[in-house]
């Protein structure tokens, strides 16, 4: 605290309260704390002892200021501690802002320092000491007009007090370096030091400064200009502070930007590391499909085959309807029991009007597949068959008995055909059972079960062959006495679980690993295990991701 330093005021700053803070030479010597029981007026009120100054070498006749002078300068001094004690009131909390106008102050003292190394090339220039003197003499009074000067300012720099918060703080060090200026040895060293001090306000009191040492005519219209060399500095000063906190917003806004960046990275190398675990699970379905392309190849031949069993057995029919008088019935049974055409009772019209309404619609939606399949040519290519003009007649069983046992028969196979279904039923459970038990033990096959699976959903959606079934019985009707039979098809709708396959497995283990820590699943190139000293392995440390350790 100023308070407890309690520095002594020279009379030349204890009004204008400006000036450079002088640099520490090895003569220097710090004034000493007051004890922490003292009040701040009794510090402030007890001035240090001048000091004796000492003429320079080869005027030591010529004394310095005479005893008068340095009673008013006492008096000077009270006045100005009386000023400094409700100074020192306001500076309290605006001891903060003295950090930035500590740069200020070195790039200032190199300038005095500067400005010594001429003040040092113009006196070895000086010739005479008679010349010196009078120079010392005009310098003297010069100083004397700027100090009452100064004083007349007082008023002018309480108000800029209130505005410049880092001024105030350095004015208070400034006058401490300025009451221990007294010790100087030479006078006009004494009086440098004290120009030095006032230069640290601003540039252009510096300038002013610089042409007092070079020219002594120059110095007393640069003192006229220090009032408005104050207000500049005070704007160069709030410029400055502007010019800081705007740097200090655009630091905080590069600190929001590279953590935003940061985050952004962290991103892409999770979506990154999704991306590979697709294209593992696509590999796999890859295989899997050619697995089941092959296949599919298989069967479409197999229906090719069957495709050409049926078209003969639908040629042989079409030779007994023609022998029996039905050739009408063979080609649209609809339109021929609709004019009334044909030999055959009423009752073998209605019983072949309903099996053409049973397998007619199947006949054409399996034109349609042969032909979006591109395999209709290959079906028209096949043999013709034989002539079943020449094979020899059979007899043909009442239409009423027909008629009754066909009924007997489609019923059984009915039956048949849902207990089939629940078989299927229950043996396509007992495999995704078996498939899944795999798959838990061994998940790094998870690419060839993949493929099997694949083929097996190829090969339930197929179903039992209707095209092979129709065959069989088409033999079997035959072999039988040439009796017409049909079978609707029968449809069993499977659900395939490959969309779910990400979530039941993963074919790759180290895509995905779950964290101990968030329990969230993240591959594990993007954590660390931690476990205790010695040998560990994957399952006895503890895998945690870079979010939790970071």
């Amino acid at each position: 605290m100023a308070a407890d330093r309690s520095p002594s005021i020279s009379p030349c700053t204890a009004s204008s309260g400006e000036g450079p803070k002088r640099p520490k030479g090895p003569k220097e010597k710090k004034p000493k704390a007051a004890p922490k029981g003292q009040s701040k007026e009794k510090a402030a009120a007890k001035p240090r002892p001048a000091r004796k100054e000492r003429p320079p070498a080869g005027f030591e006749k010529d004394a310095g200021p005479s005893p008068n002078e340095e009673k008013e300068k006492d008096t000077q001094a009270a006045d100005g501690s009386d000023k400094m004690r409700a100074a020192l009131q306001a500076l309290k909390q605006r001891r903060a802002d003295l950090d930035a106008a500590h740069q200020q102050l070195e790039e200032l003292r190199q300038q005095l320092k500067a400005a010594k190394a001429e003040l040092e090339t113009e006196r070895a220039k000086v010739s005479g000491t008679e010349q010196l003197q009078s120079a010392l003499q005009s310098l003297k009074s010069e100083l004397q007009t700027t100090e009452l000067a100064k004083a007349s300012l007082a008023s002018e720099a309480e108000i800029l007090r209130s505005r410049e918060k880092e001024r105030k703080a350095e004015l208070e060090k400034l006058r401490e370096a300025l009451s221990e200026s007294k010790a100087e040895a030479t006078a006009v060293r004494s009086q440098l030091l004290h120009a030095m001090q006032e230069k640290s306000s601003a540039e252009k009191e510096a300038e002013a400064l610089r042409q007092n040492i070079s020219a002594a005519k120059s110095e007393l219209e640069a003192a006229k200009r220090k009032e408005a060399s104050l207000s500049s500095e005070a704007s160069q000063l709030r410029s400055e502070l502007d010019a800081a906190q705007k740097a200090k917003a655009s630091a905080l806004a590069d600190a929001e930007q590279l953590r935003v960046c940061r985050h952004d990275l962290e991103e892409a190398r999770k979506m990154q590391a999704a991306y590979s675990g697709q294209v593992d699970s696509l590999r796999t379905e890859l295989i899997g499909a050619k697995v089941a392309l092959g296949k599919a190849e298989g069967m479409r031949d197999a229906a090719v085959h069957e495709v050409e069993a049926m078209k003969s057995q639908f040629t042989l029919l079409h030779g007994e309807l023609e022998k029996q008088g039905l050739a009408s019935l063979a080609k649209d049974p609809l339109a021929a029991w609709r004019t009334g055409g044909g030999s055959a009772s009423m009752e073998a019209r209605v019983e072949v009007e309903a099996a053409w309404s049973l397998v007619g619609p199947g006949l054409e939606r399996l034109q349609r597949a042969l032909c979006s399949a591109g395999l209709l040519e290959v079906s028209r290519r096949v043999e013709e068959p034989r002539d079943p003009r020449k094979e020899a007649p059979k007899e043909v069983p009442p239409a009423g008995r027909k008629g009754k046992r066909e009924r007997e028969e489609k019923g059984a196979k009915r039956e048949d055909a849902k207990e089939r279904e629940k078989k299927e039923k229950k043996d396509k459970k007992k495999k995704d059972k078996k498939a899944k038990k795999e798959a838990e033990s061994k998940p790094s096959k998870a690419s060839p079960a993949s493929g099997s699976s694949s083929s097996e959903e190829v090969r339930q959606v197929a179903g039992p062959s209707i095209l092979r079934a129709k065959t069989s019985s088409s033999r079997r009707q035959r072999h039988s006495g040439a009796r017409i039979r049909f079978n609707g098809a029968s449809e069993v709708e499977v659900v395939s679980f490959r969309s779910c396959g990400d979530s039941l497995w993963f074919p790759n283990p180290q895509a995905s690993v779950v964290c101990d820590s968030c329990e969230k699943r993240v591959p594990q190139r993007m954590g660390q295990l931690k476990g205790g000293s010695g040998r560990s392995s994957f399952m006895c440390d503890k895998f945690i991701c870079n979010e939790c350790a970071g």
